[in-house]
């Protein structure tokens, strides 16, 4: 399900089968591309099913941000592209969340 909230392309995939939910957004991606002017992608997804789309993405001049649990979480083919790419870059989430859980705990425990 695709949703335009703000200016803001939001699509919800329910997995039917193996990498459904990867397959819907990388092809989203690619209609974006040639449809929008966008010029920044945020991707959520760590297995490296996005590199032929991130190149694709930064060959247009694009600019993208991979956002990841932790770097445990990253494939060694974003780490190539993360040394290679000007407009890659990565984000960690597990430095924001420990980081929160901590201080609501202590929050909690005053």
């Amino acid at each position: 399900k695709l949703t335009r909230t703000g200016g803001v392309e939001e699509l919800f995939v329910v997995p039917t089968e193996k990498d459904a939910a990867d397959l819907a957004l990388a092809k989203l991606a690619k209609e974006l591309l040639m449809t929008h002017d966008f010029d920044h992608f945020f991707i959520a997804s760590g297995d490296g099913y996005f590199y032929e789309i991130i190149y694709k993405l930064h060959s247009a001049e694009k600019h993208i941000t991979l956002v990841l649990y932790a770097l445990t979480n990253r494939n060694e083919r974003y780490r190539e592209l993360e040394s290679r790419l000007n407009r890659f870059h990565v984000r960690y989430l597990d430095r924001f969340l420990v980081k929160n859980v901590s201080e609501n705990t202590m929050n909690a425990a005053s």
